[in-house]
């Protein structure tokens, strides 16, 4: 965090995630019957990557702050890896919030975030033995988020 001036304040943070510490997902049937079948892994597989983010603080009176920022984030699937459920893709979020202190010991926050992921390219094949398919194509969407919060300090 930078003072820009008494009423401004810039942000900015890059994040670097271990993606790489989950390959697989592999579930263990536990008192299953003779005939059940065994739980596919999921190969993950990931990879490791980055968050860059910037946004700012305008302090417009005591108890009132105005916040907004943008962020990337880079996927940690790779394009050979992606499935239909896990369409993830490379995505930009903008964000603008509001925090209102009522008190020493009380806040309110509220945001809104948009998130707008690139388009995700899939080619998987799926399923084990002569049940295998394979899905090709494109998964796309946005998301919209609204949040509160509210904080006391004892």
């Amino acid at each position: 965090m930078t003072e820009l001036s008494p009423k401004w304040q810039l942000l900015t943070d890059a994040t670097w995630t271990e993606w790489t510490s989950i390959q697989k997902l592999q579930f263990d049937r536990v008192n299953a019957g003779a005939g059940a079948q065994a739980i596919p892994v999921q190969d993950y597989e990931w990879k490791n990557s980055w968050r860059f983010a910037l946004g700012g603080i305008y302090k417009y009176s005591d108890t009132i702050n105005l916040k907004a920022g943008v962020a990337y984030d880079i996927t940690p699937v790779p394009d050979e890896r992606r499935k239909v459920r896990l369409p993830d893709e490379d995505r930009i979020t903008f964000a603008v919030g509001s925090q209102y202190k009522l008190d020493k010991a009380t806040t309110f926050d509220v945001a809104f975030q948009y998130v707008m992921p690139d388009k995700a390219k899939i080619d998987s094949t799926e399923g084990t033995g002569g049940a295998q398919s394979r899905v090709l194509g494109t998964a796309e969407g946005d998301a919209f988020i609204l949040s509160g919060q509210v904080s006391y300090k004892f």
